[in-house]
């Protein structure tokens, strides 16, 4: 197969440079700058590597991918979606249109926890292929966890608090789940939250 890399400013220009090729690679960047190239071409598959970049459904990079024409589409993330329902809703949409129905009548059909997301499986759990740690644990090595206790100062544990309550009140659902990031981040160097904030969990 031939593939061709479509990015930079050598990328393709016309419809017809893109069929060139078997296969065209491209980011999701890429791909949202050239939205109106990419609908020109009817495509046989797409495959979304590092899908969790696009399950967000109001964000520009998943609204284009949802406009351009093709027979089949498969995401593909190690990152679990079960985040949200409303992320796993994001991406079956883009794979089987239609099948999960509105987002606004999903959410009203399935509470956000434990119950929505079994009330769901029957319904997605045979479009799902996923591996399990069970599956691959023979394949690991013995994990080996090794405490390093770190010396801090009263400012960085007001800090930290600030920036967790700060985290918890933007985001009412996935607080938590948006905070471990936040705080790992904060943790790793104080500069990324003294320069961006929140707004690191928006990127």
């Amino acid at each position: 197969l031939t593939f061709l890399l479509h990015r930079g400013p050598t990328r393709a220009g016309l419809p017809r440079d893109l069929c060139r090729a078997d296969i065209v690679i491209t980011t999701y960047d890429t791909l949202t700058l050239d939205r109106a190239l990419m609908e020109s071409v009817m495509w046989q598959w797409i495959i979304l590597d590092e899908a969790q970049a696009v399950r967000n459904p109001d964000t520009a990079r998943r609204r284009a991918i949802e406009h351009i024409p093709r027979h089949r589409l498969v995401p593909m993330t190690g990152t679990p979606v079960e985040t949200t329902l409303r992320d796993l809703w994001s991406l079956m949409d883009l794979t089987i249109p239609g099948l999960l129905g509105p987002l606004d009548e999903f959410e009203a059909r399935f509470n956000d926890d434990v119950s929505g997301a079994g009330a769901l499986s029957s319904i997605v759990g045979g479009l799902i292929l996923r591996r399990k740690v069970e599956d691959v644990a023979r394949d690991l090595p013995e994990r080996v966890d090794i405490d390093l206790p770190v010396n801090t100062d009263e400012g960085f544990h007001l800090a930290y608090a600030d920036l967790r309550q700060r985290v918890l009140e933007k985001y009412p659902k996935a607080g938590h789940l948006v905070a471990v990031n936040q705080l790992s981040m904060y943790c790793a160097h104080h500069a990324f939250a003294d320069r961006n904030g929140v707004a690191i969990a928006e990127a």
